[in-house]
């Protein structure tokens, strides 16, 4: 009595070891449909620029070559210039900041309100960028103009705002001609541009100003980033870039060249690893599970062959014991699903933060 107690206990723990086999498998795979769903949704977002076109370079403009924000724009223009007029060089601008950066924050308000209480001020990402900006980076003016060689620093201080800032602060009325106030200054919006991913590929678009770089008076635009456009390899325009820039100034140092998508395909490298693993994870409980399912079918068979022979014996046919052998095996499967989903349920639930365009509980993923 006692042995067939132990082994019937065996015969339950094995059946319990298959079935959460089964289980986690399922929780697993659908772990990694959801994230691999997600992973092809964003691969998919369009950051609103041609960020595979684009050979970033960053330069800093201090030292003795750089006296004053004077040299620094002039040294800027010139750059820009030399690398428009190269062979297989589409278009150039300068930057202060990439656009897959949110811009540097700066207290405004519309001239046409009161002044808030100095706590009370809201804050705009601002870029300064050169002419040619918004055509190099391939992003459209919606309505106005986009800034040129004639927005110079004795000139009338002019900006450009984005879309989502025209919503924000302009729903009702038009925003051309209107004067905002930025850190000290006053602007004229001249222009307003297409909304791009100034804040990450799976966030809307944020507010944003932009102003000539020939009349930003702050320190973050001593670090700026020449951009060069090329259909062409962009990351092969490198000697050509050093070569140029060093022509006008042979100690100015060039930090880091880099195609604009590669910077985009890093940031989305967790999100690749993160669904490649869950996946890896996946397929390993899978084939544990089917190894378990085998074990725990065999092992019964084995112990059932002397009630095998009698079956047999008594008219049983070959199909009637082939079945109740399926019969175990489908059901230690199905009560794996059922656990398999309502764990998957729960689990993805906690990783719903983690995924893009699509529901923790994804009809077709379950």
């Amino acid at each position: 009595a006692n042995r067939m107690t132990g082994n019937q206990t065996q015969h339950y723990i094995r059946n319990g070891f298959t079935v959460a086999q089964i289980a986690l498998a399922l929780v697993l795979l659908i772990g990694a449909g959801l994230l691999i769903q997600s992973f092809n949704h964003l691969q998919k977002i369009e950051p609103g620029y041609d960020a595979a076109e684009l050979l970033t370079v960053e330069l800093t403009l201090s030292g003795e070559a750089y006296p004053d924000r004077e040299q620094r724009v002039l040294f800027m223009q010139r750059a820009v210039r030399e690398m428009a007029e190269t062979p297989g060089v589409e278009a150039a601008a300068a930057t202060s900041l990439l656009p897959s950066r949110e811009g540097w924050p700066h207290a405004y308000v519309r001239a046409d309100r009161p002044r808030p209480l100095a706590n009370e001020w809201k804050r705009v990402g601002a870029r300064a960028v050169g002419e040619s900006y918004h055509e190099t980076y391939g992003i459209p003016v919606l309505r106005g103009r986009a800034f040129d060689t004639h927005d110079a620093w004795k000139s009338e201080r002019v900006m450009m705002v984005n879309q989502a800032f025209v919503n924000e602060e302009f729903p009702d009325e038009e925003v051309m001609g209107k004067v905002i106030h930025l850190s000290g200054v006053d602007y004229k919006v001249v222009g307003v541009f297409d909304d791009f991913k100034n804040s990450g590929l799976t966030r809307k678009a944020r507010p944003e100003v932009n102003v000539p770089l020939a009349q930003w008076p702050h320190a973050d635009a001593l670090s700026v980033f020449l951009t060069v456009r090329t259909r062409n390899n962009p990351i092969a325009l490198a000697p050509i870039v050093s070569e140029k820039v060093r022509e006008l100034n042979p100690d100015q140092p060039l930090n880091r060249f880099e195609v604009l998508q590669d910077q985009i395909d890093r940031s989305t490298a967790i999100d690749r690893f993160r669904s490649m693993l869950v996946t890896l994870f996946a397929l390993s409980a899978l084939v544990l599970a089917s190894v378990g399912i085998y074990g725990v079918v065999s092992y019964s068979v084995a112990q059932r062959t002397n009630e095998m022979g009698i079956r047999m014996a008594l008219g049983a046919q070959r199909s009637d014991l082939m079945k109740l052998i399926l019969k175990q095996g489908l059901q230690l499967t199905l009560i794996g699903v059922v656990l398999g989903l309502a764990g998957g349920v729960a689990v993805m639930r906690i990783l719903a933060s983690q995924l893009y365009s699509i529901s923790a509980t994804d009809p077709l993923t379950f």
